[in-house]
């Protein structure tokens, strides 16, 4: 659950839970003591606060906002099945109010009834895309890989992707798919002492295999690194040709490196520019485009690719050095000192 954002929020709910227009003398001492019962929760004296908000229910017992806070007090005094009755009186008055069934959800947690917190957390996700993904992460700590799937799927479905909703997604293929953590923590290790035979061996075999998902496959395309490039490139090209990734975008600039690496520069700018064709916001594609002309020495339009490129990438990457390199080999062809001059400061900025 998200307790900061219900600390916060939940007292300013009390406001509208409770509050109501003053009109007599009663309704004035039942708001007095509903404040006095939030003062003295705050400075820790819980007894105090329950006895002062059982008062005022005897004075009034059709506000909302006295059985929200006093099922609080009880379940902050361990007194749940008392919590839990006045949690439902309070909804009875405000039907599947957010804040009333957030602090049922922290009741079911402390009491781990985890039956009543799913249907709790289930109605919860109805209001809000966060709250399920709460939803989410509680299917995968209970094991419920396939609910926690379709949830996230629906989720995904109707909202943007988010790192957080993108970590899950990880974390549940790697969970509903152990082999697949399997073959990849197997790669990684024959890459690491450049057995790029076995390696290959088993690239190969999952790329064009039918048991293992696009994004298994994407996961290991990434995985695949300038050594292994330079080790088995024609293998490689022809594993990725087999594959049905065609048009992804690591694949495509997976095959325009290797093309480069193989001096085929053609090819290597065709593919790139394939990618631009799909992907055109991707600097990546840019600059694999840009250092194909370059090495075509087509000057002046890698000049343009690679200015437009830069415009795609993001202040800290890595990949400016490469960018600037590729400049200075472009504006030294087209004897523009000025411009070697200032790409040649900007890469000294950032060593």
């Amino acid at each position: 659950m998200k307790p900061l954002v219900v600390f916060f929020c939940g007292l300013l709910s009390v406001v509208s839970l409770y509050a109501q227009p003053v009109t007599t003398k009663s309704e004035t001492s039942v708001q007095a003591l509903f404040f006095d019962a939030v003062k003295e929760r705050a400075l820790g004296d819980f007894e105090r606060a329950t006895k002062l908000l059982e008062t005022a229910i005897d004075l009034d017992s059709t506000q909302a906002g006295l059985y929200f806070e006093l099922g609080k007090n009880y379940r902050l005094t361990k007194r749940y099945d008392q919590s839990e009755r006045v949690f439902f009186k309070a909804l009875d008055l405000r039907n599947d109010d957010e804040w009333i069934l957030n602090e049922l959800c922290l009741l079911y947690e402390d009491t781990a009834a985890y039956h009543k917190l799913l249907q709790t957390m289930q109605k919860l996700a109805l209001k809000h895309p966060d709250y399920q993904e709460d939803l989410v992460s509680f299917y995968i700590e209970q094991g419920r890989y396939v609910d926690a799937n379709r949830a996230l799927q629906e989720l995904e479905a109707k909202y943007a992707t988010t790192p957080s909703r993108l970590e899950k997604r990880l974390l549940l293929d790697r969970l509903m798919n152990p082999e697949q953590s399997s073959i990849t923590n197997n790669i990684k290790n024959l890459i690491a002492v450049s057995d790029w035979d076995t390696a290959l061996t088993v690239v190969s075999k999952c790329l064009t295999s039918s048991s293992q998902t696009k994004e298994a496959k994407a996961e290991l395309i990434e995985l695949i690194t300038y050594n292994f490039i330079k080790a088995k490139p024609l293998e490689l090209l022809d594993a990725l040709d087999q594959s049905e990734l065609f048009y992804e975008l690591n694949v495509l600039l997976l095959k325009s490196e290797i093309h480069f690496e193989l001096g085929q520069f053609q090819e290597s700018l065709r593919l790139s520019e394939e990618g631009l064709a799909l992907y055109p916001a991707q600097a990546m594609l840019y600059l694999r485009n840009g250092m194909a002309l370059n090495r075509l020495e087509r000057w002046e339009e890698a000049s343009a690719i690679l200015e437009m490129g830069l415009t795609f990438l993001i202040q800290g990457q890595a990949s400016f050095v490469q960018f600037y390199d590729e400049l200075i080999v472009t504006y030294t062809a087209l004897n523009q000192q000025e411009m070697v001059d200032l790409y040649r400061s900007k890469k000294a900025d950032l060593e």
